[in-house]
């Protein structure tokens, strides 16, 4: 995230470090290593390999500068931070310790807010995140960087519109910052606002033009609007930009499938699995292009192991029951139909063909109250998409098609 390295960037930038004692010489590694790391220890993003590489030997730069008695106060914050930025990729708490340290020695160190608020944000905490952001600000009303980070909490948090609002000020702030355009595409794509949204991503493209998140973002409005050509193309840019995008491959795989390419859609589903086998999403869409070409054992497979995964999936457990009702299986159907309007009472098909299978069975009664259940919830909402498939970064927008809601 470029603007959160120039933060960490300013945040080094302190002048004339002291030569000779041994303290001050970690000290000085301490922040030579972060600096040559800044891209990485300033992401989102916890896991790093470059930095899980590095970490032990800088960290034990950072504590013994601390240990070593031997540094100025301002210093002596700094490394605090700087240690805390290695720590909070294997250990959110220590990091927090190291960032709260840095902040009794100097409470007006607008990094350390930023840096502490990034680690609660790691850790699931959006609005003690956003607390720590609120005080960065404070200190710093014109941190573009802080202003992204804060979006990116409030977003977490649901609050789209002012996710969208900070997205705004860090626009403002930084009119050539790439990630708060595709950020604040996200946040109007999750309100609905599809072309706003598109104008958000073209601009993120735009000023970088090797962003693969933006691509799949824009993919996914595309897919929304029904232009497939274009989807499939952003979705392609995506690949190119980074070969093990699962989520792109899984995204690719869907719009084949809505073209009638069952084969291809498959093998996209298997390259997605090929990266990361930990997602529900490519082994249920995979299972729906093999119900579609109606190998039912192979999509009973995949479903169930959707299943495992996820086993909220509601649609992977009405699916399965689709596949177990076509292979004359109707108790584990049944159960499967069972499944999946507890997991969600809105589920209208479920009702539909849980109806479907009463009558079959004779009792004309249960039938009925399902299918009466079907035309009540189906007037009220339509069934949900099917699944949303995972990508590396969030916000995310990758959407299942199944055919049948």
């Amino acid at each position: 995230m470029r603007m959160a390295c120039l933060t960490v960037a300013l945040l080094l930038a302190w002048p004339g470090w002291p030569a000779g004692a041994d303290g001050t010489a970690d000290a000085a590694k301490c922040a030579e290593y972060s600096v040559a790391n800044i891209g990485s220890l300033a992401s989102p993003a916890a896991a790093n390999p470059t930095v899980a590489l590095f970490a032990p030997l800088v960290i034990g730069y950072c504590t013994r500068a601390i240990e070593s008695g031997e540094l100025a106060p301002p210093i002596l914050a700094n490394t605090h931070v700087l240690r805390g930025l290695w720590l909070r990729q294997d250990d959110g708490g220590r990091a927090i310790a190291d960032f709260s340290a840095a902040l009794e020695i100097d409470p007006r160190l607008a990094q350390a807010y930023t840096f502490r608020g990034l680690a609660w944000l790691q850790g699931g905490n959006a609005r003690g995140a956003i607390a720590d952001f609120d005080a960065a600000l404070r200190l710093q009303e014109n941190d573009a960087a802080t202003a992204l980070l804060r979006g990116f909490a409030w977003h977490q948090a649901g609050d789209l519109d002012r996710a969208t609002a900070d997205f705004s000020t860090a626009i403002r702030l930084d009119p050539q910052g790439a990630e708060a355009y595709a950020l604040r595409g996200a946040a109007r794509r999750d309100k609905g606002e599809i072309d706003p949204a598109l104008a958000d991503f073209d601009s993120a493209i735009r000023l970088n033009p090797r962003f693969a998140q933006a691509y799949f973002d824009r993919g996914g409005l595309w897919d929304h609007k029904g232009d497939l050509d274009r989807a499939l193309s952003d979705y392609d840019t995506t690949l190119r930009l980074d070969p093990r995008f699962a989520a792109a491959h899984t995204n690719r795989g869907i719009v084949l499938g809505l073209r009638g390419d069952l084969d291809g859609a498959i093998g996209e589903f298997a390259a997605a699995l090929a990266i990361d086998p930990r997602h529900a999403d490519p082994y249920f869409n995979r299972g729906i292009a093999f119900e579609k070409k109606s190998d039912f054992d192979a999509a009973i497979g995949d479903f169930s192991i959707a299943i495992r995964l996820a086993p909220g999936h509601a649609p992977a457990h009405y699916h399965r029951g689709l596949a177990w009702g076509k292979k004359g299986d109707l108790e584990r159907a049944m159960a499967d139909f069972d499944s999946a309007i507890r997991l969600n009472p809105r589920y209208a098909l479920a009702y539909f063909s849980r109806g479907a299978l009463w009558q079959r069975q004779g009792d004309p009664d249960r039938a009925r109250a399902d299918f009466n259940a079907a035309i009540r919830v189906s007037a009220k909402q339509a069934a949900p998409s099917d699944a949303k498939a995972s990508a590396p970064t969030p916000p995310d927008s990758s959407t299942s098609h199944d055919g049948g809601q």
